[in-house]
């Protein structure tokens, strides 16, 4: 299980929230992600103790884990929300609600953190635009499409910082840095197209999501290659299961445990693992 520490630190003006079980990101009265339904409540917390009201709320992607902390930032805070349009669809779709508030309340089981009342239910937001420019005091952000980890996947870029939100659309890694899991879960290619984008953007710290945080162009510059290296690798690593095991799942994700979640001490929580491998491999599938 990843480490629930709960921190704040500085990369320039932003503000980073969290520890390694999930980094949320504040710039001045802007937040991007929420975290799951624990970890919203943490920063509801954090927020009404620093006085601070918030103006916008950016999401990265529709994913629980990103998007779970929404219902206890929302009973004390007021703010516009944006999202890749496509996340409308999420918001209709009665197996995504439901799914969303299972995954929130087994991750808060499994911590020990008990809310009968938590809901995760539709709320209004407004579409982000594909290089769109979000201005503010001392500020610019720049929404970029990078689908592939999902269909409604965005990038931000914030400036001065030069500091890219990226969500999942350029893997996460172990809590060593020595492995990058990947995260295509709606489309390899996509995924691919995107991870080389984010490459060729200037940037001086990577936000991640989880586990660890990458500061310096440099370093930045070899995460990336990393990621993209592994990921041709895991693409043709479960290509080969599929060929090989079919449709037996349980064999699949035997062989997955023991290669790769094991092999590589991955801390993600197991039911969230599970439920993205059989996306990816559906989306081998199709492809």
């Amino acid at each position: 299980m990843r480490d629930l520490d709960f921190s704040e630190r500085k990369f320039g003006e932003v503000l980073i929230l969290g520890g390694p079980y999930a980094f949320v990101y504040l710039v001045e009265d802007v937040l991007i992600d929420t975290g799951t339904a624990f970890w919203g409540k943490k920063i509801s917390e954090y927020l009404k103790e620093k006085g601070l009201r918030l103006r916008l709320v950016l999401l990265t992607h529709s994913h629980y884990d990103h998007v779970g902390g929404l219902p206890y930032i929302l009973k004390s805070q007021n703010p516009q929300i944006f999202a890749h349009p496509y996340f409308e669809k999420v918001l209709s779709s009665e197996k995504a609600l439901k799914l969303i508030n299972e995954l929130n309340k087994k991750e808060m089981e499994l911590i020990g953190f008990h809310e009968d009342s938590y809901l995760f239910e539709p709320f209004e937001f407004l579409p982000l635009e594909d290089g769109q420019m979000i201005e503010f005091k001392e500020h610019t952000i720049t929404v970029y499409y990078t689908p592939g980890h999902t269909r409604d996947s965005v990038t931000f870029l914030i400036e001065p910082e030069k500091i890219a939100i990226v969500g999942e659309s350029a893997g996460v890694p172990n809590y060593k840095n020595t492995f990058i899991l990947p995260q295509f879960l709606s489309s390899y290619s996509d995924y691919i197209k995107s991870l080389l984008f984010i490459s060729t953007l200037e940037i001086e710290a990577l936000g991640l999501p989880h586990e660890l945080l990458i500061f310096g162009k440099e370093n930045v510059a070899e995460y990336l290659k990393n990621s993209y290296e592994t990921t041709l690798w895991y693409e043709k690593y479960l290509r080969g299961l599929i060929e090989k095991f079919g449709e037996d799942w349980e064999k699949i994700k035997e062989n997955v445990v023991e290669d790769i979640y094991q092999k590589h001490g991955l801390r993600q929580p197991f039911h969230a693992f599970f439920t993205n491998l059989q996306a990816q491999i559906s989306a081998l599938k199709k492809e």
